[in-house]
């Protein structure tokens, strides 16, 4: 292919992913809502003497 020529789409995907459909917030609410409930799980989890496994099964476990 000595004649081809490349055209810069560093962009391209970015922008087609910026238009989300109706089912697709959805699913990123409720991955956010997943995501908050196992930070405060963690976090609640976590004071002097707790072992970081223990921390990490409270994640799991919610």
């Amino acid at each position: 292919m000595p004649n081809a020529t490349f055209k810069d789409a560093t962009s391209l995907v970015n922008w087609v992913r910026i238009i989300k459909s109706p089912q697709e917030i959805e699913y990123i609410r409720r991955a956010a809502r997943i995501a908050e409930q196992a930070m405060t799980a963690g976090l609640n989890s976590i004071h002097t003497g707790s072992r970081e496994c223990d921390a990490a099964a409270s994640i799991f476990l919610n």
